[in-house]
């Protein structure tokens, strides 16, 4: 039997007796004293000053008693060294100056020969004071309407007229010339004045001939032509636009019902052996302008009446007895609408660089570029919330025009660098009396005429920048247009 292993019970009281352990581990510790020290340090004492200083003076001698002072030498010192980089050198400069003629890098890069663009100088202010014809009110002086250069730039005329009474429109008026580039220049007296009966609206000088001015009335008198909103394409005469007070714009032809001469209405329809009736030269007329596709027909019917008629020859009588159509007899020149503005149309303009292009002006202060081909306007601008009366394009700069306010204001454009801020507002009058005319110089681009309520015609002259041509201008002016 296994003898059980005894246990004794666990004590976990603290006992008051204290045991003591010696430690065989080092009983001592080496310890050992070192000094050092550094070596001495070297200190030395020294004194500066400063430099020694002397002054002196000298002059120059008087410069009577100065020679001259030869800059270069008489003779030419020969350098082989020099003739040699040139030798060198020449070759590469002519390759390189070769290459940038044909270079487009400074296309767009436009030079200023000035230090400010919007810059116009008033050379004369013209306004006839000596004495009128007989039997002419002084009044007719209050308002100039109308002014144009000649062909060759050298005489500017300008129409008056009293523009503020209720009858001006049947009031007289004077015509009066000024030749500017005379030396003995009077601009208080015309040159020639003449005397008008009724109130001239439209003033233009002929290109063929530099002495003869046409000039427009109210009451449509023109001794060869008239219209107060009327512009001739430069391209082709027999094509222009007017503009209406109601604010129409119409694209118009002298030749756009196909006229056709009256012999040609006289021949006898089938040629000569075809027979016929005999026509009135008067009777012809009527048939001149009858379309192509109309005039046939026309034709038969009228010779028909007149044979119904027992007539032995076709008289006007019998042409408006066949009752020919309206639109048909009487054809419109115009062809075309353009989209109208908002009031009265008082100037319209062709650009002398874009064969379609034109500008009107209106008294809802907007002016409007236009493509004869297109009714919608190509631009619209707005210089200020004043009427516009007047506009003018730069025979030299094929993006710059110019147009005249009834705030006297003139502002010129400058497409090529803004298309909806004038590049130059100058004002015109003092008393805020409106610009109704404005022309450029033809020979002169620097060169531009206005003419104001205040019966004064001035003559300005504007900055090169709107005057020159830039490089490539043209080229550029047909992406805006």
């Amino acid at each position: 039997m296994a003898v059980a292993a005894q246990r004794l019970p666990a004590d976990f009281s603290d006992s008051g007796a204290v045991h003591s352990l010696a430690s065989d581990w080092r009983s001592e510790r080496p310890t050992a004293s070192v000094a050092c020290a550094t070596d001495p340090i070297e200190v030395a004492h020294a004194k500066t000053q400063a430099p020694r200083v002397r002054e002196g003076a000298s002059q120059t001698e008087d410069a009577e008693e100065c020679g001259a002072v030869r800059l270069a030498r008489d003779y030419y010192v020969e350098s082989a060294e020099l003739n040699a980089f040139l030798a060198r050198s020449t070759p590469e400069l002519e390759e390189a100056l070769h290459r940038n003629l044909g270079t487009t890098a400074f296309d767009n890069h436009d030079v200023s020969w000035e230090d400010e663009r919007d810059v116009a100088t008033c050379l004369h202010s013209l306004r006839h004071r000596a004495a009128l014809p007989p039997n002419t009110p002084a009044s007719v002086l209050e308002s100039c309407t109308a002014v144009s250069w000649n062909a060759t730039g050298s005489v500017v005329a300008a129409a008056y007229g009293p523009l503020d009474r209720n009858d001006w429109e049947s009031s007289e008026s004077v015509l009066c010339t000024w030749s500017v580039m005379r030396r003995q220049l009077d601009p208080s007296r015309a040159d020639h004045t003449l005397q008008l009966p009724c109130c001239l609206v439209s003033l233009a000088f002929t290109a063929s001939s530099p002495t003869s001015s046409p000039a427009g009335g109210f009451n449509g008198d023109a001794p060869l032509a008239g219209g107060a909103s009327l512009a001739f394409s430069p391209v082709d005469p027999s094509t222009f636009v007017s503009g209406f007070e109601a604010g129409q714009l119409l694209k118009c032809g002298l030749h756009a019902n196909e006229a056709r001469s009256s012999e040609s209405v006289q021949a006898p329809r089938g040629g000569p052996e075809g027979g016929g009736l005999r026509w009135a030269p008067e009777a012809a007329t009527l048939l001149t302008r009858v379309g192509r596709s109309h005039f046939e027909r026309l034709k038969e019917r009228v010779e028909r009446e007149a044979q119904m008629a027992r007539a032995k020859e076709v008289t006007p009588t019998l042409v408006l007895a066949a009752q020919p159509p309206a639109e048909q007899l009487y054809g419109s020149p115009a062809s075309l609408l353009y989209q109208p503005h908002s009031g009265p149309v008082y100037g319209v303009a062709f650009s002398p660089f874009h064969r379609h292009v034109f500008l009107s002006v209106s008294t809802d202060a907007s002016a409007r570029l236009f493509s004869l081909l297109s009714p919608q306007p190509l631009l619209v601008t707005e210089p200020s919330a004043a009427p516009l009366y007047s506009c003018s394009w730069s025979p030299a700069r094929p993006s710059v025009f110019a147009v005249g306010g009834a705030d006297g204001q003139l502002h010129v454009y400058d497409l090529r660098r803004s298309r909806g801020k004038p590049e130059l507002a100058l004002k015109v009058t003092g008393d805020g009396s409106a610009v109704y005319a404005v022309a450029f110089n033809p020979a002169e681009p620097s060169l531009i005429a206005t003419a104001d309520g205040q019966g004064i015609v001035k003559i300005w002259r504007l900055s090169r920048a709107l005057s020159s041509m830039a490089p490539r201008e043209q080229e550029a002016a047909q992406t805006v247009m």
